[in-house]
């Protein structure tokens, strides 16, 4: 079990003077990137695919258009990423979706297009290198088939296919649905996961939005967010908790050991170096590298 860290200036500097430690740093498929990290250690790519449209492909959301294999395989070969992963994310489409989008018969609709997309990257690139990342939803409606737990498991079962384990993404699922995130997190394919996300959860309140002001993030971004729950923050006691209870249920065998275990703090970009804190990056980056050492 590697452990990850979001590649970003201060993450750089602190491990290039053996601040921290890692074993990979998490990057984002930006060539130039990829090239500075892999100048200072092994590093994989998390790719900006959503599935879900039932197009029989995944949409590259940074591209803004269909994705490209061929430009995949080559960024797969480059860094040595295991895994192609897929955010379960269908477009928000009003009118295409049944019942609203929420009822039942939009959760056959839903699942059927999830499984579709899937099915045909897995069949390229082999089941054992695809992923699938659960979801949550960001705005204050019910949420999406797309982010029952239920759905992610048939999702997985169906096309064989690994599961990419947000904890922080279940948490605020399980928050809006108003289940406890424990109940959320049994339904999810734990026997599946490949790999685990690991966050701070906060309220977005005074100090976080004068950050992002600060940092120049989008006034609309910070108008969606304001007030919510927030992940890609740094450790709170509460967080520290579920950090517990996530590797105990690895050692225990409750969940299956996933390859890596990655913090996603930090990052390339305003909203990133706002939510960053370099101070606290330094001081929980070697509690949770020993936390999942297994």
């Amino acid at each position: 079990m590697n452990f990850a860290l979001n590649c970003s200036p201060q993450a750089a500097e602190l491990v290039q003077t053996g601040q921290i430690q890692i074993d990979l740093f998490k990057c984002p498929a930006w060539p130039e990137l990829i090239t500075k990290a892999l100048d200072i250690g092994p590093a994989y790519v998390h790719f900006p695919l959503r599935v879900g449209d039932g197009s029989g492909n995944a949409f590259n959301t940074e591209a803004g258009q269909p994705a490209d294999w061929t430009w995949i395989e080559q960024i797969l070969q480059q860094t040595g990423t295991r895994y192609v992963n897929l955010h379960l994310h269908p477009p928000r489409q009003t009118g295409v979706l049944p019942d609203d989008g929420y009822g039942p018969a939009a959760t056959v609709e839903t699942t059927t297009r999830l499984i579709r997309d899937v099915e045909a990257l897995a069949k390229h690139f082999g089941a054992e290198r695809i992923t699938v990342e659960n979801g949550y939803n960001l705005d204050r409606q019910p949420l999406r088939p797309a982010y029952f737990a239920e759905v992610i498991s048939e999702v997985v079962e169906a096309t064989s296919c690994g599961f990419l384990f947000d904890l922080s993404h279940a948490r605020m699922a399980s928050e809006i649905l108003g289940v406890p995130v424990e109940e959320y997190v049994a339904k999810l394919p734990l026997h599946a996961t490949r790999e685990l996300h690991i966050t701070g959860i906060q309220y977005t309140g005074d100090y976080w939005l004068e950050r992002m002001q600060q940092e120049g993030v989008d006034p609309a971004m910070i108008a969606n967010i304001s007030g919510r729950i927030m992940d890609h923050l740094p450790l709170v006691d509460e967080d520290w908790e579920v950090m517990r209870w996530a590797a105990e249920s690895i050692q225990q065998g409750i969940w299956n050991t996933p390859d890596i275990v990655a913090l996603e703090c930090g990052g390339y970009g305003p909203f990133w170096q706002a939510t960053l804190d370099e101070k606290a990056l330094a001081e929980q980056v070697p509690r949770l590298y020993d936390m999942f050492s297994v």
